[in-house]
């Protein structure tokens, strides 16, 4: 039945005729005790709700059948204590290896983990060291996006993001995002007023906040939005009866797999979440097996990518200015 060696052909062919006759499958509990292993990966996100975690799922889940793993799947939603929960439950049911699609900078969680050998991705997950090394590597690229919208001559941005209590995140999540962004508009001399941050406690709430913030009267002409918040976003743009990029500009932080075909296509900066997803489980698999034998390893995709699609353009206080 394991594909042995030392088995006589016939031999082999007649116990299996006799497996398929009894419709016989192995059990894999048992197998697990034997080997140690539960051919399961745990997988830990932040939102479902995130349309970067759709196509991160997909990649994940394309490489874990291919490898011959089952996935379990956890939404943490944001919530420190679900968080928690996820990672002790996994722990409980022994997972090969564990994925963690935005890292939780809290290492005692991992520690089970860490001391059982359990392999992790990405590794800095429980090293806030390395974490900080992703970090500047993710500034060029996020810089790079906020400097081509200022520099088409917006003065007035806002940021749109959901506020997240009790649970801080790696160094590229929403407050080095906000960060970033402050830096760049005050690096063109612009006041601290000319940026807006539009802080939210659900996303449910993203369409009326957004309406009023661009119903006021010093209206922001480009937003920077987190992708869990783009549809709701787009929506609201549409209630007030903006046109984009004519009327406002938009960016969004984190790629939906449908950002390309909205029209016009939505501008983004993050990274290419389906290869990120294969490559985490990929490089799980490899520890595992730390022999040679290992599947061979795809390269690595970028970390971050700027995408300037057709939303961005000048205010439109510029565009009349132009002959």
């Amino acid at each position: 039945m394991n594909g042995a060696p030392g088995v006589a052909p016939a031999t082999r062919e007649r116990v299996l005729a006799a497996a398929r006759s009894l419709s016989y499958r192995p059990n894999q509990a048992a197998r697990s005790l034997r080997s140690a292993r539960t051919q399961t990966l745990g997988v830990v996100i932040p939102s479902l709700r995130s349309p970067v975690y759709e196509g991160f799922l997909r990649g994940a889940a394309h490489e874990a059948r291919r490898q011959g793993y089952a996935l379990f799947i956890c939404d943490a939603e944001y919530d420190a204590e679900l968080y928690r929960g996820h990672l002790a439950r996994l722990f409980e049911l022994r997972v090969d290896g564990l994925v963690i699609g935005q890292v939780v900078r809290a290492p005692e969680l991992l520690r089970p983990f860490i001391d059982s050998g359990t392999p992790i991705d990405p590794p800095e997950a429980g090293d806030p060291d390395a974490a900080a090394e992703i970090s500047a590597r993710g500034e060029t690229v996020y810089r790079q996006a906020y400097d081509h919208m200022l520099g088409l001559g917006h003065q007035r941005i806002a940021y749109v993001r959901l506020r997240r209590p009790g649970v801080e995140l790696d160094p590229v999540g929403s407050g080095s995002l906000l960060a970033w962004l402050r830096d760049a508009v005050n690096s063109i001399g612009l006041p601290e007023d000319a940026l807006e941050v539009l802080e939210l406690d659900a996303e449910e709430d993203t369409e009326a906040a957004v309406a009023a913030l661009l119903s006021g009267p010093n209206r922001p002409t480009a937003l920077v939005v987190v992708a869990e918040l783009l549809l709701k976003t787009l929506l609201a743009i549409a209630e007030v009866g903006y046109e984009i990029p004519r009327d406002l500009s938009l960016l969004s932080v984190g790629d939906a797999s449908w950002a390309a075909a909205f029209r016009p296509p939505i501008a983004t900066v993050g990274r290419d979440s389906y290869a990120r997803g294969r490559a985490a489980v990929q490089r799980v698999v490899r520890s595992l097996a730390q022999d040679s034998a290992a599947p061979a390893e795809t390269a690595a995709p970028p970390l971050h990518l700027f995408m300037p699609r057709g939303s961005l353009a000048a205010p439109p206080w510029v565009t009349s200015r132009r002959p």
